[in-house]
């Protein structure tokens, strides 16, 4: 069940029913939550028995970011300041709008990732109302920006799930493979 409050919008794993195709996007921070001895491979399968249909993995889109960005570097104002973080971005608007044309504007991983996902299930015939995507995160201000980029289409990120969420469900699924 989705919840809304003033400050932020969040999703369930009641949520991704809604869509045919349901694919994660975790943040790489979930990985190191179980310790060096569980495989980042069981903490995929314990998502896909959450009801996750694909589990993508963003380090390939932090990839293309880290191109990308080297040739945005050369066009902004010095020192650069990252919009990688919501927060950092939501403070120099409002409180420092002199340091906005130091804001390196690109497209997250998180925003990268959206596009691959949603390019490769229309591929395969699938409607954009039927592909649900949801960033699985720690930070509550990714769960804000999240419905500022669901507006543009092709980047449209259902949802934002928090990692304190599904986090005990997780773990669950992961005692029962390996000893902790």
């Amino acid at each position: 069940m989705s919840v809304w409050s003033p400050h932020f919008y969040k999703n369930s794993l009641e949520d991704i029913q809604r869509y045919k195709k349901k694919i994660a996007i975790p943040s790489v921070t979930l990985y190191s939550q179980f310790g060096k001895s569980v495989d980042p491979g069981l903490i995929n399968d314990g998502l896909l028995k959450l009801g996750f249909d694909e589990v993508f993995d963003i380090t390939f889109s932090c990839d293309i970011a880290s191109e990308t960005l080297k040739k945005d570097l050369e066009r902004v104002e010095k020192p650069a300041i990252s919009t990688l973080c919501p927060t950092v971005v939501r403070l120099i608007e409002t409180e420092y709008p002199s340091l906005v044309s130091h804001l390196v504007k690109m497209l997250t991983p998180i925003e990268i990732s959206a596009l691959i996902i949603r390019e490769k299930y229309q591929s395969m015939g699938f409607k954009n109302e039927d592909i649900g995507i949801f960033f699985l995160t720690p930070c509550p201000s990714w769960v804000t920006k999240i419905s500022e980029i669901s507006r543009n289409e092709n980047i449209r990120i259902n949802g934002a799930i928090p990692i304190s969420d599904i986090y005990p469900k997780l773990l669950k699924h992961i005692k029962s493979k390996v000893k902790m």
